[in-house]
C-alpha cells in the first residue's frame, strides 16, 4: 500500500526572516556540494543545530546520507541519485517534442466523475481478486467505507483546476502527480490514476500508446519512492511541476512521443522495493 513519510516534520522551526530552517532537499545539495559536514557546519550559525542534527540522523536512517565518524556526514550514492531528479527539469525544457495540435489536449472531462473514478479503485482493483490490494487495519469492510467516505468536492477540484492549455505529455503527468500524491485511496493509486487517464484520452480523441506501457513497475516504484522521500503534495501546490511532476513527464514524453532519456538502473528493482519497504517502515518511528 502507497505510504507517505511527511518530510516537513520540521516546519514549526520554519522562519523566513531569521532562516532557522532547511529543507530536507537543501540539506542533501549542502552536503553534495562540501563533502564531509557536520549539523554545526550546516547550521551556519544561523539555523537551529538541534534541528539539522535530527535532519541528519533521519536522512542517515533513510540511506540518503552515511556516518563516517561522530557527527560527521556524507552523502550516499542513493542520496545523489535523487538528487539528480532535480536536473530532470532541464533535460525536459531542452527536449525536441513533436509540435502538438491545437486540439490535442485534454479539455473533456465528460463522462468522468468522483463518483466513476470510485468505482474505478473499487471494482477494477479493489474487488477483482486478480489484483493485489492493501487493507486498511487487513479488514475488507474498513477499506471499502474508506473508498466509499472520500469526498466528491476533492476529486472534483483536481478535475475542475486541470491545466487545459498546456501539452498532452504534461497534462499526463499532472494527472498522475495529482491523483498519485494527494493518495485519494487506500491502494492502486497509480493504477486508478492510469486506467482514468487511459479514459480522458480516449474522451479527448487523443491518438495514443496503450497505457500503461513499457517500464511501468520501475515508473511506479520510483514514482513511490519519490512521494514518500521528496514530495508532499497538497491542494495548494497541486500543479507545481517537482520531482514528481518531473519523473512522470519523462515518462510520458517518452511513451507517447518516443523522447529518449537515460533510464538510471543504478539500482535494480529488487532493491528499489526494498528502499521503498525501508523508508515506510521508518513512518512510525518519526
Amino acid at each position: 500500500m502507497d505510504g507517505m513519510i511527511n518530510w516537513n516534520f520540521d516546519k514549526e522551526y520554519h522562519n523566513t526572516e531569521t532562516q532557522k530552517y532547511i529543507s530536507a532537499i537543501e540539506l542533501l545539495e549542502f552536503v553534495a556540494e562540501r563533502g564531509v559536514v557536520t549539523p554545526r557546519n550546516i547550521s551556519e550559525s544561523r539555523r537551529r543545530e538541534n534541528v539539522v542534527r535530527l535532519q541528519c540522523q533521519r536522512l542517515e536512517k533513510y540511506g540518503l546520507l552515511r556516518k563516517i565518524a561522530h557527527e560527521s556526514y556524507e552523502i550516499t550514492e542513493w542520496g545523489k541519485n535523487l538528487l539528480s531528479e532535480d536536473k530532470l527539469a532541464d533535460e525536459i525544457s531542452r527536449a525536441k517534442v513533436p509540435q502538438h495540435l491545437p486540439d490535442e489536449r485534454i479539455t473533456d472531462f465528460n463522462g468522468l466523475d468522483p463518483e466513476v473514478i470510485k468505482r474505478v479503485n473499487q471494482e477494477e482493483f479493489f474487488e477483482d481478486p486478480d489484483n493485489d490490494y492493501g487493507l486498511v487495519n487487513n479488514s475488507r469492510t474498513k477499506t471499502e467505507r474508506r473508498i466509499q467516505n472520500i469526498k466528491k468536492s476533492r476529486l472534483n477540484r483536481v478535475m475542475r483546476e486541470f491545466p487545459t492549455n498546456i501539452a498532452v505529455a504534461e497534462q499526463c503527468a499532472h494527472w498522475l502527480r495529482a491523483i498519485v500524491g494527494i493518495h485519494f485511496f487506500p491502494d492502486a493509486n497509480h493504477r486508478t490514476a492510469m486506467a482514468t487517464l487511459s479514459f480522458l484520452l480516449d474522451v479527448n480523441n487523443i491518438q495514443y500508446p496503450e497505457l500503461p506501457g513499457d517500464g511501468i513497475e520501475r515508473a511506479v516504484l520510483k514514482s513511490k519512492l519519490i512521494r514518500t522521500l521528496l514530495v508532499d503534495v497538497r491542494f495548494n501546490n497541486l500543479w507545481e511541476k517537482d520531482e514528481l511532476f518531473v519523473h512522470w513527464n519523462r515518462y510520458f514524453q517518452n511513451h507517447l512521443y518516443d523522447v529518449e532519456y537515460e533510464v538510471d538502473k543504478t539500482y535494480s528493482e529488487a532493491k528499489l522495493k526494498e528502499l521503498l519497504d525501508t523508508a515506510r517502515g521508518m513512518k512510525g518511528t518519526i
